[in-house]
């Protein structure tokens, strides 16, 4: 809370707080100051690799931001993906492979999409893992949350649990540890694919939808 209050008053978000949400506030806040965020998904394609007009699509389906807010929200949220411009930070997000079938946006879109998480050259390090769709049963299935980790031991991690009316941020142990074992089954060999292989699906992906 003392990193968000810091960021609230000085961070680049605060141009934006008549149209997000308080815990966007504290996303951003939080993403600026974490050394890793960990993140799980399998509904969306993320900000972070998402493009410009992907995300203009999420945000327009979720019914949360009146039109008149929608580019102002979409630029919000195209800003956090400067994170990835610095070397020092890492980005570990686990993908279920449905989030890269879905036409958001539609078939161009999101071939387009695909076709930036394959050529895109971060500064930061950045970790993609697909979960495939031949993947048993697991925890994480169904949910979005992301793991914020800081590069002072002092600084306890944070878990951004993303369920719409929900929405928020946990910072309890029990919870830590509830979300850290998810994380940590969801992104194991026994569940997702290793960096390359990902790739590899995702290039399977691309190919099947940029014709």
């Amino acid at each position: 809370m003392d990193l968000w209050r810091h960021g609230d008053q000085l961070g680049w978000w605060s141009e934006y707080v008549d149209v997000i949400t308080e815990y966007d506030e504290m996303l951003a806040g939080f993403e600026l100051d974490a050394a890793h965020v960990r993140q799980y998904v399998d509904a969306y394609i993320p900000t972070m690799l998402a493009e410009e007009t992907y995300t203009r699509a999420v945000v327009s389906a979720s019914q949360r931001t009146r039109p008149v807010d929608m580019s102002r929200v979409v630029e919000f949220r195209m800003r956090r993906k400067q994170r990835l411009a610095d070397p020092d930070f890492r980005y570990t997000v686990v993908i279920g492979e449905a989030a890269l079938h879905s036409h958001v946006g539609g078939r161009l879109v999101l071939a387009s999409t695909l076709r930036h998480i394959l050529d895109a050259s971060w500064q930061a390090t950045v970790e993609v893992l697909v979960v495939p769709f031949t993947a048993d049963a697991y925890g994480a299935k169904g949910s979005a949350f992301a793991i914020t980790e800081f590069s002072d031991p002092d600084d306890p991690e944070a878990v951004f649990v993303e369920s719409g009316p929900g929405t928020g941020f946990l910072e309890k142990p029990s919870e830590l540890r509830y979300y850290n074992n998810l994380f940590s089954v969801a992104s194991s060999k026994a569940v997702a694919l290793d960096v390359d292989d990902s790739h590899r699906r995702i290039e399977e992906i691309w190919a099947m939808y940029s014709g």
